[in-house]
This record gives C-alpha cells, structure tokens and sequence, in this order.
C-alpha cells in the first residue's frame, strides 16, 4: 500500500498467487500507470489481474505537471493506458477491466479533455469528487469547506458505522494490515503479519474491537475515522446491525 505498486517488479507474481489460490473474488490493483512498459504489460496479463484502476492527476500537461510535480509527461500515461487495452485486446482476453479516473477540477473543458482522452482507450472513465479520507487534524486536505463537499450527491448516503472493516483487509510494505484502503497513516493496523497469519488477523480482537466500536455509533472515538468522509460511499450500510448480533455470528463462524 502507498506510492506505485508496480515499482515493485514482483507485483504480478503476487497476484498471480493470489489469483491462482482462490484468496478473493475479485483482484483489484490501483496504479498512475507511468512505469507499465510492454513486458510489464505482459506479466499483469499473464498474472490474471481482475481490475486495474489508473489514477489521473490532470486533464492536460500542463495540469498534470502542476500536480505530480513529475516530469513524466501525461502522454506517457496515455499511452500505457491505450497499450495495455490493446495488448489485452490481441491475446483475446477479457481481463483486466481497465478503469480510468480523475478528480474532478472544477473547471469544465479540463475536465472534458480527460474524458475525452480516456474515453476510447479504456473500458470506464470517470471523474470522481473531491473527498475527505481522514485530515489532519486542524487541516482540511481538500480545501473546500466540509459543508460545501458533503452536500455533493456523492455523500448522500450518511452513516454512523463504515462497512468496509468488515470486509476489507489492507496489506501495508511493511506487513501491517489494515482495516481500510486509505489509511495512509496507518492508524486502523489490526495485526501484522510477521507475527500473525492473515486468518488469526481477521478473527482477532483487534479487529473485533474495530468493528463493534463502529456498530456502537463510536467511530469519532478512533483516530483513524473520526475525520473521515470515505463511508458515507460504502456500498453498504450496516447501521440497523446490533453488537450483540454481530458477536455472535462471528463466534460462531469461527467455529
């Protein structure tokens, strides 16, 4: 987790045991696209990848320069993007999805060469809004006052407890496992697997201890989410789950 997974010239074949020993439904790899070469481009094929998310800081050069202070020419980008579809394309396979997405930047033709850059060359495009994940406290990352961003259709969906604890683990660099996908600071660790194994992790009590504190209406107790705008677009709510009835059913899926 953090900085550009596939500097790490191992990841496909992490995948591709991922993928091969049933671990999940579904594998789902978040990248800025910059450094898939041709044979890179290959080993992510080959890996059986489900997903591939790219992630765009800019519609034009110039924006994007300005925001990766990079540079790597957004062009480069582009066509990794346009290389990966069509080598996928040749060899007759369906995966991965590719997924191309921005922030939005507010400004109308920006926004427009985005999409229609990415838009013949990838399977979805999207802007995305701009969202708090967990700020500092006393800052505000995105720099739009909260009642203005939460007022967005994105948000309409409020909660008192986040979904994604309950089925989503995050691997950290350094083995840490997290709760959640954006915890950059790692303040939702629930194990760490130099010690543990990932099945001890997902049936221990500090995960345990996560979870109930969410289900009992007391996330702003925990460091990681009090802050946190990222569940109100979790695709689930869980907020009519009682801790008593949640105990319970972990108890005695773990027998």
């Amino acid at each position: 987790m953090m900085g550009e997974p596939f500097l790490n010239r191992s990841l496909p074949d992490f995948i591709w045991l991922a993928t091969n020993r049933g671990l999940a439904d579904r594998t789902s790899v978040t990248t800025n696209g910059t450094v898939l070469d041709a044979l890179m481009i290959d080993r992510v094929l080959d890996s059986g990848l489900s997903y591939l998310r790219v992630s765009v800081y800019g519609g034009t050069e110039q924006t994007n320069a300005e925001r990766t202070a990079s540079r790597i020419p957004l062009a480069k980008v582009i066509a990794n993007v346009r290389a990966i579809k069509d080598r996928r394309n040749q060899r007759g396979l369906t995966e991965p999805f590719l997924y191309v997405k921005m922030i939005e930047s507010h400004d109308p033709v920006e926004d427009q060469a985005f999409l229609d850059t990415f838009r013949p060359i990838c399977d979805e495009v999207a802007l995305e809004p701009v969202m708090n994940f967990n700020d500092p406290e006393g800052h505000n990352l995105s720099l739009i006052p909260p009642e203005q961003m939460l007022a967005q259709p994105y948000f309409q969906h409020r909660k008192q407890a986040c979904a994604f604890p309950f089925y989503t683990m995050v691997i950290h660099a350094d083995l840490q496992v997290s709760v959640c996908c954006v915890d950059w600071a790692k303040q939702a660790v629930v194990g760490d697997l130099t010690t543990e194994t990932l099945r001890e992790i997902w049936h221990g009590d500090r995960l345990r201890q996560f979870q109930v504190t969410h289900l009992r209406g007391q996330r702003e107790t925990l460091a990681a989410c009090a802050r946190c705008t990222y569940l109100f677009t979790a695709p689930d709510n869980i907020d009519g789950l009682s801790p008593d009835v949640f105990l319970k059913r972990s108890e005695h899926g773990h027998k």
